[in-house]
């Protein structure tokens, strides 16, 4: 069984979180294509990018 089966980035402060697939440790060194899509569309729903 995996450590980490899956991988969230979130934030518990603010409710938010979005799977990003698999991951064995960290999510931004497993999977860094997912992570910076999420936190692209994170700043986009915050309107902190165009």
């Amino acid at each position: 069984m995996d450590a980490c089966p899956s991988s969230r980035l979130g934030s518990s402060r603010s409710g938010e979180s979005e799977y990003c697939g698999p991951a064995a440790h960290l999510c931004p060194e497993d999977r860094p294509e997912e992570t910076a899509a999420a936190v692209n569309a994170w700043a986009a729903r915050h309107a902190l990018a165009e």
